[in-house]
């Protein structure tokens, strides 16, 4: 909806079956999964200064921090949101399950929520609330043209472009 170009090795609808296909595997919310990797990526833009690229199949930041030189690379987006996946369900299940993709992994149960990731996932304490914004935002653009296309609203009543709001918040 940002009219922008997404630096992905995939085009956004494909990606965005990735992520519906491995939530169906991990029992992951993959429509917030794929907010969580908006943030990530900025928009998809993958910016220059950061540790990944579109190439890197790498929507979540995976093995990127404060002083590594670069994140995970993956061989497929596929692969690579298959990996976010199950690092999320590793970061909110008390036991053990597998992450097959990222190996053995110490966090079980650290964030059974979207909000507990925020200082743990990454070290922005607002990253919870961030990511559930863009949630919001997709909802916000989705749900009325879902409505339109039902016929529940009439056409004439066809949402508009929202603007992109682009906010930090602190």
């Amino acid at each position: 909806s940002t009219g922008q170009r997404a630096h992905t090795t995939v085009p956004i609808g494909q990606l965005a079956a990735d992520y519906l296909a491995a939530g169906r595997r991990t029992g992951v919310r993959a429509d917030v999964a794929f907010a969580q990797s908006v943030i990530e990526t900025g928009y998809f833009s993958f910016p220059a200064g950061g540790q990944l690229t579109g190439g890197d199949n790498n929507f979540a930041g995976i093995g990127a921090c404060d002083s590594c030189a670069h994140g995970w690379r993956f061989r497929s987006a596929l692969t690579g949101v298959t990996a976010q996946l199950e690092l999320l369900d590793a970061y909110a299940t008390p036991h053990q399950v597998p992450t097959p993709l990222i190996g053995p992994v110490g966090v079980g149960g650290c964030c059974t929520t979207w909000m507990a990731l925020s200082g743990t996932w990454a070290s922005n304490e607002a990253y919870g609330v961030e990511i559930l914004g863009i949630y919001t935002r997709i909802l916000d653009w989705v749900i009325p043209r879902r409505l339109v296309a039902a016929g529940l609203v009439p056409p004439s009543h066809r949402p508009t472009q929202a603007p992109v709001r682009h906010r930090t918040i602190s």
